[in-house]
């Protein structure tokens, strides 16, 4: 046990930059799992195919922080389920709600 404690000594000099490395792990992890969530929603929104018939919601007149008004489809049902609702409500804005092309821009 003592070596152990004596080996742990030399890494003193090194604390910040692993203690900086453990915290970029932890953030590339996060970013992984997140990544790996949007995939499922990203897909149902390119291939969705409307059914036969289907009419398109109306409208609905938003008025932004700065006065603009600029119109986007009412809301479908909730396309990401599981999601927390920051991360919702960005997706739902962003993703669903986009036009499909700004979706992959």
């Amino acid at each position: 046990m003592r070596s152990y404690l004596r080996l742990l000594a030399y890494l003193r000099p090194y604390t910040t930059a692993l203690a900086s490395a453990l915290v970029c792990m932890a953030l590339y992890a996060t970013m992984n799992f997140a990544s790996l969530g949007m995939i499922s929603p990203l897909m149902s929104v390119l291939f969705e195919r409307p059914a036969p018939g289907a009419v398109e919601a109306p409208a609905v007149a938003l008025s932004g922080p700065d006065g603009a008004v600029a119109a986007r489809p009412a809301r479908r049902g909730d396309r990401l389920p599981g999601w927390p609702e920051p991360l919702r409500s960005w997706g739902q804005r962003v993703l669903v709600d986009a036009r499909p092309l700004v979706a992959l821009e």
